[in-house]
């Protein structure tokens, strides 16, 4: 193999490792991006918690992309130190959908308008 060959072989391999490299940080990134968007919703466990029903419901989803359901909403709410039930929260959805605050896209998931 020639020189010029040795070169070219050598320059296509740092090429395809700089390439990894770009991936592996845009992927490091996404990482720290959902870390600090998970410790946010944790550190404002304490400002839904003291929101009304209505608003913690409607701070959850608008926080997400896509619909929730019910239980995954009631989930959500547990976990920032809320203690909803169930029924409630389907209650108050139903009341959000009916005042036009939320929609349902497909039986039994909701989403923010």
């Amino acid at each position: 193999m020639s020189t010029s060959q040795l070169i070219a072989a050598v320059e296509a391999k740092l090429a395809v490792t700089r390439q990894r490299i770009a991936e592996y940080v845009a992927e490091a990134r996404g990482y720290e991006a959902q870390l600090a968007s998970l410790r946010n919703s944790v550190t404002r466990g304490g400002d839904i918690a003291t929101l009304p029903r209505t608003e913690a419901i409607l701070s959850t989803l608008r926080e997400v992309e896509g619909s929730l359901s019910p239980s995954e909403i009631l989930t959500h709410l547990l976990a920032l130190g809320r203690d909803d039930d169930l029924r409630r929260v389907t209650a108050t959805l139903d009341y959000l959908a009916k005042a036009g605050h939320v929609a349902r896209p497909e039986r039994g998931r909701y989403i923010s308008l």
